[in-house]
């Protein structure tokens, strides 16, 4: 597969556990769907070291995967105003550029400390992450779940305001604890009987948010949140309905 910038031969790597297409001439980097957010700052820097030159062409960009033109993205709140990622319309993948690359982690980086230092939730996840490729979440469905002490409480001792938003096929869950918890949503589908469980923060948090792909809202969803200490207590909030804050 070629880089969509200058069209050298891409090498296969694996960056924060995902899969990255790396183009060692010019540092460009082929991103599956959602890698882009869930690669590390870190890690990004290190992919834009070894470009051997900083060329950049004007030419289409075209997918290494799809062999089809790749976008602009634009009207990204997560993206600042200097950086230019591009999507492919197909595979959802996105192609950035070394610098591109690095301001964009930096840039997403700050933002979430921002919220974290003042204690406050995220407005809104569409502001830090690129919500226009976001893929399914990943589901951890609990096997043991029935194995454990589940213990219900109410809501107002440990979790603060729970806020929904969403944008398209995606919906968007944030909110704050009392103390540092493991968190996840279970969801229950009303109308399809459907019932399952989406992994929110997997290391202890007091500021949660999460991104849940392919909710029905029309369904009539209701939800409970599961709290985790990481000490075997896990604790699980009353049944609400889902109802979209913003």
């Amino acid at each position: 597969m070629l880089c969509p910038n200058c069209s050298e031969q891409l090498d296969s790597t694996e960056m924060s556990n995902q899969k990255v297409l790396h183009c060692k001439n010019c540092g460009g980097n082929f991103f599956e769907e959602n890698g882009i957010n869930r690669v590390s700052p870190k890690d990004a820097i290190s992919l834009t070291k070894d470009a051997s030159n900083s060329v950049v062409t004007g030419t289409p960009k075209v997918c290494p995967k799809d062999s089809i033109f790749l976008h602009i993205i634009d009207s990204d709140e997560a993206i600042p105003h200097d950086v230019t990622l591009f999507k492919c319309p197909k595979c959802h993948g996105i192609f950035a550029y070394p610098d591109d690359l690095i301001k964009f982690k930096k840039a997403q980086s700050i933002k979430i400390e921002f919220f974290r230092i003042w204690g406050t939730p995220l407005p809104s996840l569409k502001s830090v992450l690129v919500t226009t490729f976001i893929a399914i979440m990943a589901l951890t469905v609990y096997a043991n779940l029935t194995n454990k002490a589940l213990q219900t409480t109410k809501a107002s001792t440990i979790i603060g305001t729970v806020k929904f938003s969403n944008k398209g096929r995606y919906v968007f869950v944030n909110f704050t604890t009392s103390i540092p918890y493991i968190s996840s949503i279970l969801l229950n589908d009303q109308i399809d009987h459907t019932t399952r469980i989406v992994s929110l923060d997997k290391q202890a948090q007091t500021i949660h948010f999460g991104i849940i792909s392919n909710v029905e809202l029309q369904h009539g969803i209701s939800y409970q949140l599961i709290l985790n200490d990481g000490n075997g207590t896990v604790f699980k909030t009353d049944e609400k309905p889902l109802e979209i804050n913003e």
